[in-house]
């Protein structure tokens, strides 16, 4: 599997995880392969299913929104203004595990028309070439200039 390149799209493959999880639980207890114990309150076979499929939606819905995400940086990589960032800070995150890696961040800085933006990259899951100074690409919309693209690595 491909590694995520979004925070929005690594918790929507966890809430996909976590309902299918929750669905298959719901009906493993529903055929009595599953047990629960006699003080538990509600039932299991109703609870876990209504629970994974909410889980199983906003998965979905994450997943779709960093689908959209991904189309509005091709979009601006392939009609947006070109311009130059600087490097202004690179961090590892470690929160964020997709196997035994943590991504990291790039945070820039870039100017238009004499105002300065600041952004950050995709998660980049290999070590920057770049390091904190360093000029990189930017691609900027033409009409907002708050939204941008960084091409690293």
């Amino acid at each position: 599997m491909k590694k995520p390149d979004s925070l929005v799209q690594l918790v929507g493959f966890i809430f996909a995880i976590i309902g299918a999880t929750f669905i298959g639980a719901g009906y493993l207890n529903k055929a009595g392969i599953l047990g629960t114990s006699p003080h538990s309150k509600g039932d299991p076979a109703v609870v876990f299913p209504i629970l994974g499929t909410a889980f199983l939606v906003a998965g979905v819905i994450f997943f779709f929104t960093s689908l959209y995400i991904w189309e509005k940086r091709r979009v601006l990589k392939s009609t947006g203004i070109r311009i130059q960032g600087t490097v202004t800070k690179i961090k590892l995150l470690p929160y964020a595990h997709f196997g035994n890696k943590n991504p990291y961040i790039i945070y820039f800085s870039y100017d238009c028309s004499g105002d300065k933006y600041e952004g950050r990259s995709h998660l980049l899951w290999d070590k920057p070439e770049v390091s904190e100074g360093d000029t990189i690409v930017v691609y900027i919309d033409q009409y907002k200039k708050h939204q941008y693209y960084a091409e690293v690595q």
